[in-house]
């Protein structure tokens, strides 16, 4: 899907969110994954009705930074 109207303009009709605060932190052996929801949270019901972008930092070789930003990553089910 396109959402941008030329590279910097946003078309019509679509909504950007960016995160503006981290939440929460996973480390792992080659990886950060970063969550930040797109509103600061002062109490819990900020939580409700908030998207939250997933950031993933990894390093697939030396000098070399993959970012990978995720709302809404679904699986398939996993079946026998």
């Amino acid at each position: 899907m396109k959402f941008t109207d030329g590279y910097w303009n946003i078309r019509p009709g679509i909504t950007a969110f960016y995160p503006a605060q981290v939440h929460g932190t996973k480390l792992e052996e080659n990886a950060l994954t970063v969550y930040g929801p797109t509103r600061h949270i002062t109490h819990r019901g900020d939580t409700l009705n908030c998207p939250v972008i997933t950031a993933r930092f990894s390093s697939p070789m030396e000098n070399v930074i993959r970012v990978e930003l995720v709302h809404h990553k679904g699986g398939r089910p996993k079946f026998p």
